[in-house]
C-alpha cells in the first residue's frame, strides 16, 4: 500500500517491509539465501527519520509472522550502531538459520 499525500509525497513503508522489492527478497530467499547478514539502505526523502523508524517497526510487526521474526525480536537498535550512526536490525528465522538484516536510513 503506497500511502500518498496532497503535497505529492508518498510513503513506501509498505513497499519497503513487505512488497516483494523490499526484505521480502531476503525473506524469500531471493537475495543471500545461504547467507546469515543483508543490509538495507533505506533514503527518507523528507527527512524525518525518528518517524520512517516508528512507521517501519509497525509494520514489520504487523507482518511479523509474514517476515518469520525471531521471538521477542522487533525493528530494533542494532550493535552494529557507532558514535553518530543509527543501524536499525531485524532478526529473522529462515530455513534453519538466523538472518540479520541491518537497515541504514538516510535522510535526504
Amino acid at each position: 500500500m503506497k500511502i500518498t499525500f496532497q503535497s505529492g509525497w508518498a510513503s513506501l513503508v509498505s513497499e519497503y517491509v513487505d512488497g516483494d522489492q523490499g526484505m521480502m527478497c531476503f525473506v524469500d530467499d531471493k537475495y543471500a539465501e545461504t547467507q546469515r547478514f543483508g543490509a538495507m539502505l533505506g533514503f527518507v526523502f523528507d527527512g524525518t527519520l525518528d518517524l520512517a523508524r516508528r512507521k517501519i517497526a509497525e509494520r514489520v510487526t504487523e507482518y511479523r509472522k509474514k517476515h518469520s521474526l525471531k521471538t521477542e525480536t522487533n525493528f530494533e537498535r542494532s550493535s552494529y550502531s557507532r558514535g553518530g550512526y543509527h543501524i536499525d536490525q531485524t532478526q529473522h528465522q529462515l530455513r534453519g538459520r538466523t538472518f540479520t538484516i541491518a537497515h541504514l536510513l538516510v535522510p535526504v
